[in-house]
């Protein structure tokens, strides 16, 4: 049985990081397969999308008007929000390091497949929070107390980015289990 392995890469990675290609007796080739490590980050990325729906559903009911609430339920969903945004720009790192590695690994097509899948959790919390600024501005300036209640708007818009991206990374891991099963 010969064995051959791709070159190294320019960059000045080693050697164990690449897939090495070896060839039977009846001259069909095999890959070592390396499966992705982001099923951990799904998960806490998702549990940080239920955690802001939760704060966003269950917080001004709990400080509904109430005076032992120290900071109001719209500061703490901008926190939250916030933080969210935080979680989830640490998440896409994490997503790119390792997708950009197996797309070195030989994996394009897994790669190109979720491409879009793994950016978009991210680009919808960024434009989130541009619409957050711009209702928390808007709301500021013409919500009276009397006729609106700021959490109000906020929990539609924050309801629909986590929902959305509770659905974007659901597809991600669907396409994941598929990857690992097939071992590309």
């Amino acid at each position: 049985m010969s064995r051959s392995e791709r070159p190294n890469s320019t960059d000045g990675e080693d050697q164990d990081s690449h897939v090495t290609q070896v060839a039977d007796s009846e001259g069909t080739w095999d890959y070592d397969f390396k499966p992705m490590p982001t099923y951990v980050l799904c998960i806490i990325l998702m549990t940080s999308n239920l955690f802001l729906l939760f704060l966003t559903l269950i917080l001004p009911s709990i400080c509904w008007r109430k005076k032992h609430c120290s900071i109001r339920p719209f500061s703490w969903l901008i926190y939250g929000h916030g933080l969210h945004w935080l979680i989830h720009l640490i998440g896409d790192q994490y997503w790119k390091y390792h997708h950009a590695k197996s797309k070195l690994d030989g994996y394009i097509e897994f790669y190109i497949q979720t491409k879009n899948i793994r950016r978009a959790p991210f680009y919808i919390v960024s434009f989130g929070n541009a619409l957050l600024l711009i209702a928390s501005t808007i709301l500021y300036e013409n919500c009276k107390s009397y006729i609106c209640e700021e959490v109000d708007y906020l929990r539609g818009l924050v309801t629909i980015e986590a929902l959305s991206i509770l659905s974007l990374i659901t597809k991600y891991l669907v396409n994941l289990k598929k990857f690992h099963e097939t071992k590309a």
